[in-house]
């Protein structure tokens, strides 16, 4: 691979990242700005209020037009798991965010002490001077 070849190469894989960083750090702050409708949500549902107001909506005491996706027993079931299953996915990803800067240093400490070791197999094989 040729010295421009690689540089942009490289480059585009830079910008990539930093779009992904900070689409990811975006998402991680609406995130953290639901937790307290969640917590509500989960608490909501199925309590006694939410089967009164299940039992009003049909009854026929709640205006026509009136979204109530939040009273169907489903919607809000299939809501609650994808949260629940996007906090597993997550949980791994909290441990690596509160360790993070030692193990990219670590990382990126053994890569650069192994380029010399592994030469060609990342980077290619001629010489980085070219």
């Amino acid at each position: 691979m040729k010295r421009i070849e690689r540089i942009s190469s490289h480059e585009a894989r830079f910008g990539r990242i930093a779009q992904a960083i900070k689409q990811l750090s975006q998402a991680l702050e609406s995130w953290d700005d639901v937790q307290a409708d969640i917590d509500q949500l989960q608490a909501y549902y199925g309590s006694r209020w939410w089967h009164a107001d299940r039992d009003a909506d049909a009854a026929g005491r709640l205006p026509k037009d009136m979204p109530r996706g939040v009273l169907s027993e489903d919607g809000i079931w299939n809501l609650l798991e994808d949260i629940r299953n996007l906090q597993e996915m997550m949980s791994p990803a909290m441990r690596i965010r509160s360790g993070r800067s030692q193990s990219i240093t670590s990382t990126h400490r053994a890569s650069t002490s192994n380029t010399t070791k592994s030469k060609g197999t990342l980077l290619g094989a001629e010489d980085p001077t070219s």
